[in-house]
């Protein structure tokens, strides 16, 4: 799905199954999972499905980077105070700017990666990162495990990463009508996107040493990786191929829920609010299926009981495989020991009839 000529997209565009070089990933977050399969959310080949957005889509500048990455670059990063999960909550009195210079935040490449299930941003940013952090929840921040009372868990901000807003367009857009743009926190820049990460996002906590684990990390030596849980909760348009920006629209991706009753698509469609949908809870490791996380005893007990059964399976087969085996060699064997035989019994029936005829010339002599 990167920018390249053998990218999955472009091999449809190429054989004229979709009009535009453009694809949509919807990422939700499923409160349990299911051995049978869990509903993840939803791609668009092609564009974007409309029926899928809470918000009217909004367009960060796009770049290709590394070559064949999907770029873009941050202005800014806040932490949005607790009990605040929306798009439509951030303001200057509800948010608090992390001291973190531009160029600290785009060293190195800013690249838009679904594939990286966590968020890594530049060790550039981890000081101020940390500081702030302590200074709204009271403890350290550390991704290894930490403990938390409830009063703590209540205080775990929602961090807001602003987004340079798409230069192809002049016009200055009401960030009434469009949630999602920084024309409320940051008037310089009011055609800047805004992208909300709940804690329920980036958190997780551990039944088996009840912990909780942030899954935003500040390790890369140079550059900025957005992973899958900075785009959950948003239907997010890779479009740099043809128009070079990325949109962002605020959606709950259950894509179920539109095969039965979808919505109309005409030009009028009215957005509901957001607001109030996105809670702070966090997801046990140990129910929201992650594959990074296998945590509880039940969770590796089931793990080792299946690897034991295809172990058994696996031995039984090869038994089988090895009893038919030598099954077809005793029986070629046995054909082989018959031939044998009936070439005996041919042969002396050859000797036999010679000696008599002989014996009868010797009489007629």
């Amino acid at each position: 799905m990167c920018v390249s000529k053998g990218a999955f997209w472009h091999q449809m565009f190429d054989a004229g199954i979709i009009e535009h070089k453009q694809f949509s990933l919807c990422f939700s977050r499923e409160l349990e999972s299911s051995s049978k399969g869990t509903s993840a959310g939803a791609v668009t080949m092609g564009g974007v499905d409309t029926n899928l957005h809470k918000s009217p889509m909004v367009y960060a500048d796009g770049h290709v980077a590394s070559g064949m990455m999907h770029g873009v670059n941050i202005r800014k990063v806040y932490f949005m105070k607790s009990g605040q999960y929306d798009v439509t909550e951030v303001t200057q009195g509800t948010t608090v700017e992390l001291d973190i210079t531009t160029a600290q935040l785009n060293s190195g490449k800013v690249i838009l990666d679904s594939g990286t299930t966590d968020t890594y941003f530049t060790r550039n940013i981890a000081k101020a990162f940390r500081k702030a952090f302590k200074s709204e929840v009271g403890v350290d921040y550390n991704t290894n495990g930490m403990k938390l009372t409830d009063a703590q868990v209540e205080k775990l901000p929602s961090v807001v990463v602003q987004l340079n807003g798409y230069t192809g367009s002049t016009e200055i857009l009401d960030p009434d009508a469009h949630p999602g743009l920084a024309g409320m926190l940051d008037p310089k820049h009011p055609n800047d996107v805004l992208v909300v990460i709940p804690p329920d996002h980036y958190f997780e906590y551990s039944t088996k040493g009840d912990t909780y684990h942030p899954r935003i990390y500040l390790t890369e030596p140079s550059g900025t990786v957005l992973g899958a849980n900075f785009m959950a909760g948003h239907d997010v348009l890779f479009d740099i191929s043809e128009n070079n920006r990325i949109g962002f629209a605020v959606s709950d991706c259950r894509y179920p829920g539109l095969i039965d009753d979808a919505p109309s698509t005409d030009q009028n469609t009215t957005y509901p609010t957001t607001k109030g949908k996105t809670s702070g809870e966090i997801i046990p490791q140990d129910v929201q299926g992650n594959g990074d996380a296998c945590d509880s005893f039940a969770c590796r007990y089931r793990t080792a009981i299946i690897f034991l059964g295809l172990t058994i399976l696996l031995a039984i087969r090869m038994k089988y495989v090895k009893y038919n085996q030598d099954l077809e060699e005793y029986r070629r064997s046995q054909s082989d020991i018959l031939s044998d035989l009936y070439l005996d019994e041919e042969l002396e029936e050859e000797i036999d009839g010679g000696i008599m005829k002989e014996m009868e010339m010797r009489e007629i002599t």
